[in-house]
């Protein structure tokens, strides 16, 4: 008991106290800046997550309205993909896209002489006149579609990472100067095509470049496709009349002319009423059928 007495060391109890003393001081004076460091950190990643969300939302609502512009049964918009590409800068790769698309739509207008949406029937006669693009307009869409190859070429170039953007840029602008006859400017462009599709190890496009630049023809130089509704209308024949008569007379219409056979005896050098008189030669006679079959015999 006495030995237990010696053990217990002198003002035990006071140097506890002091150490409860010290812990509360800390915690009264530390814990509302770490309650608010951990605040701070918990907001922190809650607004990344809603950034990171509302990132993701805006990437799949550019490539839905892209795929929606394309998506049509007629011919794409050009005004509607640029406005794509505008509101959806933030996103290079659809932005890319809708450029390279509205600079196709522009050019193809501008080949054609037929305005975007324009309604054409199967024999190339368009509906409205006012679709029809005089060729004194044809350097302003040229000009849209190489505003639109130029912005995604000077946002990629040839170092960008994204060889095929590039090169549908680059043979975009191609197209355009050598459809304005600068056969120069259009091999330049060719040839830099070729270059970043060999450095992204792109052999057919390597090809496809080569060939284009081997294959350029000026304007004037270029057949010109005429539409069927420009081309002469050719002959009746005979038989085509028969026909179009006997059409018409199988029509339940009695107020139709009667339907004319031409005169084919006539042709031949006879006469239709003659033909009947005319004894028909007698083929080769049968043999007689037995009356009475072997087994009978």
């Amino acid at each position: 008991m006495d030995e237990r007495q010696a053990q217990i060391k002198e003002g035990a109890g006071l140097e506890e106290s002091r150490v409860n003393t010290d812990l509360v001081e800390f915690l009264r004076k530390w814990s509302t800046p770490l309650l608010l460091v951990l605040v701070a950190i918990v907001g922190a990643y809650v607004l990344k997550q809603r950034v990171d969300d509302a990132r993701q939302r805006n990437v799949d609502s550019a490539f839905a309205e892209h795929a929606a512009a394309m998506s049509g049964m007629g011919e794409v918009s050009p005004d509607s993909l640029r406005a794509i590409a505008e509101n959806y800068d933030s996103v290079p790769a659809v932005r890319d896209m809708a450029r390279l698309d509205a600079g196709d739509a522009y050019l193809r207008a501008a080949i054609s002489g037929v305005k975007p949406g324009a309604v054409v029937d199967l024999e190339g006669a368009v509906e409205n006149e006012e679709d029809l693009i005089a060729a004194d307009e044809r350097d302003w869409w040229y000009g849209q579609a190489q505003e639109m190859y130029q912005a995604v070429w000077d946002a990629t170039g040839e170092e960008s990472g994204r060889p095929m953007t590039s090169i549908g840029a680059a043979f975009g602008l191609g197209s355009i100067a050598e459809s304005r006859g600068d056969l120069d400017a259009a091999g330049e462009w060719y040839a830099t095509a070729g270059r970043v599709a060999e450095s992204a190890k792109l052999p057919n496009f390597v090809s496809l470049a080569e060939q284009r630049s081997s294959e350029m023809v000026a304007v004037a130089d270029r057949p010109v496709l005429i539409s069927s509704v420009n081309l002469p209308t050719p002959p009746e024949n005979e038989l085509d009349r028969i026909r179009r008569e006997f059409n018409r007379q199988s029509m339940p219409d009695l107020d139709m002319e009667p339907l004319e056979i031409p005169d084919v005896f006539g042709e031949l050098g006879g006469d239709a009423d003659d033909a009947g008189d005319e004894p028909v030669p007698a083929g080769p006679a049968l043999p007689e059928t037995p009356s009475e079959t072997p087994d009978e015999r």
